[in-house]
């Protein structure tokens, strides 16, 4: 996973998860209706080119190599974009991995990191009435906040899987910034699975 985590990139997972994921799934849907397009188009573009061949003398020779360039050209174009949709889709997978990957490791917060950020990000409760609560000075629940979110990027960043993370005690947890194993959530699916992607010198 190349995307580099941040405080504000956590906070804004935890505030507009559910959009976000949302987003995601009708831009992917977009994106593999634009494939389908694109594979029916060139079926027909390879028909046409097929019974053009055939159909057409001979003496026009000149003529029926403009029009088979032409059409290997189109062919060529739309090779092309399904590869870059393919990519597209692939980046999309990947923000999402990303996105469940922090709200699993802001499940495995220990109390009062995780009450702390459910109600200030997820809940979207007013921070000064948040840190009344706590009955915190306003230095120290600013230490807290910023630890809570200083440990989920050290959690995510994190060669441990979610499950060892939460099983882990809080003394154990993780505090290495090693990368995380790109794709390793248990249950988390890959959007290309659905998907055949070709060879890039197709």
């Amino acid at each position: 996973m190349s995307e580099q985590i941040t405080e504000e990139r956590i906070k804004m997972i935890l505030s507009k998860r559910e959009k976000m994921l949302r987003d995601i799934n009708e831009k992917v849907i977009l994106l593999i209706k634009d494939l389908d397009r694109i594979d029916d188009d060139l079926i027909t573009e390879k028909s046409i080119h097929a019974v053009s061949i055939n159909m057409m003398p001979s003496a026009q020779g000149g003529v029926k190599k403009d029009l088979s360039d032409l059409i290997i050209k189109l062919q060529r174009d739309r090779e092309e974009r399904k590869n870059e949709l393919y990519k597209m889709i692939r980046l999309l997978s990947d923000q999402e991995y990303m996105i469940n990957r922090v709200w699993a490791c802001f499940l495995a917060l220990d109390d009062p990191y995780y009450t702390m950020l459910n109600q200030l990000y997820v809940e979207n409760d007013l921070y000064e009435a948040v840190r009344q609560q706590f009955d915190m000075s306003p230095t120290t629940f600013e230490r807290h906040r910023k630890k809570a979110l200083t440990l989920i990027a050290e959690y995510v960043d994190s060669q441990l899987s979610v499950s060892e993370i939460m099983s882990m005690s809080h003394s154990n947890k993780p505090t290495l910034n090693s990368r995380a194993p790109t794709h390793d959530m248990p249950g988390q699916i890959d959007m290309m699975d659905f998907l055949y992607v070709p060879d890039s010198g197709t």
